[in-house]
């Protein structure tokens, strides 16, 4: 699909600014449509909710990236729990897309096959992906033959196709507009998408995750309450939830209530 944009809705996924060593890669953050332009359209703000997605994707790559190396034999098993769980994040997320959210918009715009290019390119890293999980899946057996450098070499694999599609889905939302259709419902069609996503995931593996590698202060706090869900339930995610695999999460890049913090295992520079 074409990614040109309409002039209302120009956006270019500019790299925001990097405090923490998982921020400087090796993926770069993402900045929002709507803090970039100000833009409240359906499309900006559609894209915004990608762009937020997609960057507890990035912390979590970058958080497990640049960590594997350094991981001790004792934390070995957490790790690879960590680790398998941002692999069943992204497969979540992407199922999602594919059964819900594409199909609706398709449907709605009257135009079949139109997101296919989207789909492709999930093909394009899932093999790449299929293997770090079964990498992952061989190595809980046991944990003593861990390797990071094996896991990161697995990573440079698919790493570069997979932010592609990261980068280039925000302004394929956006380009959306330019079917200028009353037909679409761009916000209802991403909330039925995160609904279902969000239902299906654990409350103690998946929902966490995503929740700590989601920066509740990222540009000037305006996301603080993504994603969409009852104070109380995500307070229980993070409080409680946690408890069950509590070792995962020092490898995590926020904390528990939601803010970005160091990780567990820094490179010495």
């Amino acid at each position: 699909m074409s990614t040109t944009i309409t002039e209302t809705t120009s956006y270019t996924p500019t790299a925001a600014p990097a405090r923490y060593s998982w921020e400087k890669g090796p993926w770069k953050l993402l900045q929002t449509p709507q803090y970039q332009t100000g833009a409240t359209d359906q499309y900006s703000i559609a894209a915004t909710t990608m762009v937020l997605v997609h960057n507890a994707i990035i912390r979590g790559f970058n958080s497990i990236y640049q960590q594997a190396p350094l991981i001790a034999s004792r934390d070995h098993a957490d790790f690879i729990g960590y680790a398998a769980c941002w692999a069943s994040v992204l497969h979540g997320h992407h199922t999602g897309e594919e059964e819900i959210a594409f199909p609706m918009i398709e449907a709605q715009l009257e135009r079949p096959g139109l997101m296919a290019p989207n789909v492709a390119q999930h093909d394009a890293f899932h093999a790449g992906l299929d293997k770090y999980v079964a990498y992952l899946a061989d190595t809980k057996k046991s944990p003593a033959t861990f390797s990071g450098a094996r896991l990161v070499a697995i990573m440079d694999e698919f790493r570069d196709v997979l932010i592609r599609h990261l980068n280039e889905e925000i302004p394929t939302l956006l380009d959306l507009a330019r079917y200028r259709s009353a037909k679409l419902d761009l916000l209802q069609i991403l909330d039925k998408d995160g609904e279902d996503t969000m239902g299906k995931m654990s409350k103690v593996s998946e929902l966490p995750f995503f929740l700590l590698n989601h920066d509740v202060t990222f540009e000037d706090g305006l996301h603080a309450e993504f994603p969409p869900a009852p104070k109380v339930a995500k307070w229980g995610m993070m409080k409680i939830g946690t408890w069950v695999y509590r070792g995962w999460w020092k490898f995590a890049t926020c904390d528990t209530d939601g803010r970005p913090r160091e990780v567990a295992y820094v490179a010495k520079n």
